[in-house]
């Protein structure tokens, strides 16, 4: 329904939208800075590949899965048994 109100243009949607899209900034953030604090608790260096990969990892991830759900589950199965056919393994 969130969506369906963005098709018009109504009075603060511009606002609205802000707000959405902070809401989905801020707790990656969070997640950031309380692993780059742990970090410094464990007396362990906070280096990009160690603090920030995992922070992002931790934050992506979960969306990056519910979207190839979501295209997986579209997938048309006889695509992959055509592969079969032609001598592809499971």
């Amino acid at each position: 329904m969130g969506c369906m109100a963005f098709r018009r243009s109504f009075h603060g949607s511009s606002f609205v939208f802000y707000l959405i899209i902070t809401s989905l900034i801020i707790p990656s953030i969070l997640i950031s800075l309380g692993v780059g604090i742990l970090f410094n608790l464990l007396d362990r260096e906070v280096h990009w590949a160690s603090s920030a990969l995992g922070s992002q990892l931790t934050w992506t991830l979960p969306f990056g899965l519910l979207i190839m759900f979501a295209v997986f589950n579209r997938f048309d199965a006889r695509f992959e048994e055509a592969v079969r056919d032609l001598g592809a393994s499971h």
